[in-house]
């Protein structure tokens, strides 16, 4: 509320020194000589203007693909092709087409210029018999849009796996610029070693904040390909799991939260506040941190 009224009033602020500069003679000038009217500024202009798109300016787009845009409809607002907005009326078969489409694109996309969120409205998604299942590519981020990450529940996987650059050397290594956050995984879905749990093999770049996982294991290695599977680095804040695999991760940060074990060190893993960490003499390089720490707000 004061954050809005501080905008409210710089708002005001502004708009009274653009009228007493209109209404100011510049040097030389007679003041009661016409002007030519002024355009509105566009930072004074209500957000509804900004960004809206009519239905028929949408289809010459190309805007009507609805495995590209399933945020798309009447009343609400047009972020561009690249952010989808998921509602849990929306059929598991479309939003697994959409997300499968994102996938393909970025999975090995690591130096490309697209980006993507994948936003999901308050809800439930995916069920036992139809799970949904996302992997998170390079330069994508998946977010539950709820006030908590109880809001929105996702009964499947959102995984990050081994890239293969070879047949023989299958590394987390450079799986960077992608995040989780503010949302719920009831772990479900996939077959053999891919339903052991839900894989998140990233280093460093890849933060997982306000994420609850339920129904398995949280695996910080992909121990599911060939190998050598070695992860280096990543950071949780503010999550709650189950029991966690650190496999091959060279270093991890774990800060702020609740967590059902943790597997094995190999150097660098930190704990700051976290509930379940492992004791003190766990790693050579261990940091423990009782207090709660304040951080600004995922969303």
């Amino acid at each position: 509320m004061r954050r809005t009224l501080f905008i409210v009033q710089v708002a005001v602020v502004v708009a009274g020194l653009l009228a007493a500069t209109a209404g100011s003679a510049a040097p030389g000038q007679r003041s009661g000589c016409h002007r030519r009217p002024q355009r509105p500024t566009p930072a004074l202009m209500p957000f509804a203007n900004t960004g809206a798109t009519t239905e028929a300016e949408s289809n010459r787009e190309g805007h009507d693909d609805a495995a590209r845009r399933p945020h798309g409809g009447h009343g609400q607002p047009d972020f561009g092709p690249n952010v989808l907005v998921f509602d849990p009326s929306m059929p598991v078969s479309e939003i697994q087409a959409a997300v499968d489409a994102i996938t393909v694109q970025q999975v090995d996309n690591e130096m490309g210029t697209q980006r993507y969120a994948l936003l999901f409205k308050p809800g439930v998604y995916g069920s036992a018999a139809t799970p949904l299942i996302i992997q998170v590519g390079y330069y994508t981020e998946v977010a539950g849009l709820g006030a908590s990450p109880a809001d929105v529940i996702i009964n499947g996987h959102v995984d990050v796996y081994n890239r293969c650059l070879a047949a023989d050397n299958c590394i987390a290594l450079n799986n960077f610029w992608r995040a989780l956050s503010n949302l719920t995984i009831n772990v479900m879905g996939l077959d053999g070693c891919r339903a052991s749990g839900n894989f998140w093999a990233v280093s460093q770049a890849a933060p997982m904040r306000r994420v609850n996982i339920t129904g398995g294991n949280l695996t910080l290695m992909d121990y599911c390909t060939a190998g050598p599977q070695y992860a280096s680095g990543g950071y949780i804040a503010d999550s709650q799991t189950g029991f966690i695999i650190n496999g091959s991760q060279q270093q991890f940060l774990v800060r702020n939260s609740s967590i059902g074990g943790w597997s094995n060190g190999v150097w660098n893993q930190v704990f700051s506040g976290v509930v379940g960490a492992p004791p003190q003499s766990f790693s050579p390089h261990r940091l423990t941190h009782r207090r709660i720490l304040r951080w600004r707000p995922a969303r």
